[in-house]
């Protein structure tokens, strides 16, 4: 009997142990599953990043490509043939071959002729530029927002918001919202709102509300609403409501500056002034 019961009860202990190590497998092989799927999700996701810097890269050296074809193919090279057909000096002509012995495009050659410390060939390539129909719209530079556009003699310069738009003498620099515009003698330059214009003699400068809105000798300058417009000797200068103009002239003794604020009575707003015995006198 005894040893019945014994035997009863090893049975019962051996079907606990083979329950117990058979949990224990199921177990042991639903944690292997879970890590098996985790890492081969983790693989999944190794692999899509992979193809998506792989696309990107793609994407790049397309874009890379494209532009290469738009310099060579859209951006017509100045070449030794094109300075013949402008009737270059011979020097230039010489000093051009030893930079340039491939061509180049108007902006890689400015640039390069300012450094080489030849302006003067700089302005006369772009003029040459200006009235050729080859090359003209190269004279002309866009830059999106906070970017930076520099043209040459004659050239336009186009900037956005927070930009900054360069153009050499007689040039056009125009710029958005905060952004800053110069150009040179004779040239215009135009700003938005709290931007800063600037020109030299005989420039025409334009700000927005709240901008600044500078001019040398006989140039003209305008600025909005609480903007201050600056014009040099024999200039003109207007703003907006509570803005500020200031015209220089000279008393018999020396060159000085009269300003203004724009009240609405005694100075209009809006309305261009110049110094006449000393005095603001309203353009008519």
């Amino acid at each position: 009997m005894a040893l019945a019961l014994a035997m009863a009860l090893a049975m019962v202990l051996a079907m606990a142990l083979v329950m117990a190590l058979a949990m224990a497998l199921a177990m042991a092989m639903a944690m292997a599953l879970a890590m098996a799927t985790a890492l081969a999700m983790a693989l999944v996701m190794a692999l899509a990043m992979a193809l998506a810097m792989a696309m990107a890269l793609a994407v790049a050296m397309a874009m890379a490509n494209c532009y290469n074809l738009f310099k060579e193919n859209i951006m017509k090279k100045i070449t030794e043939t094109t300075l013949k057909k402008w009737n270059a000096c011979e020097e230039g002509f010489d000093r051009f071959d030893e930079l340039f012995p491939k061509g180049a495009d108007l902006q890689t050659v400015s640039r390069r002729l300012i450094e080489d410390g030849h302006p003067s060939w700089d302005d006369w390539l772009w003029i040459k530029c200006k009235a050729d129909n080859d090359y003209v719209d190269q004279t002309s530079v866009t830059a999106g927002y906070r970017g930076t556009a520099t043209a040459g003699y004659s050239g336009t310069a186009t900037a956005g918001d927070s930009g900054t738009a360069t153009a050499g003498d007689r040039g056009a620099a125009t710029t958005g919202y905060r952004g800053t515009a110069t150009a040179g003698y004779g040239g215009t330059a135009t700003a938005g709102y709290g931007g800063t214009a600037t020109a030299g003699d005989g420039g025409t400068v334009t700000a927005g509300d709240r901008g600044a809105a500078t001019t040398g000798y006989r140039g003209t300058a305008t600025a909005g609403d609480r903007g201050t417009a600056a014009a040099g000797y024999g200039g003109t200068a207007s703003a907006g409501y509570g803005g500020v103009i200031v015209i220089e002239y000279h008393n018999g003794e020396d060159y000085v500056k009269k300003c203004a604020e724009v009240d609405g009575g005694k100075i209009k707003a809006n309305t261009p002034y110049q110094i006449d015995d000393g005095e603001f006198r309203e353009v008519v």
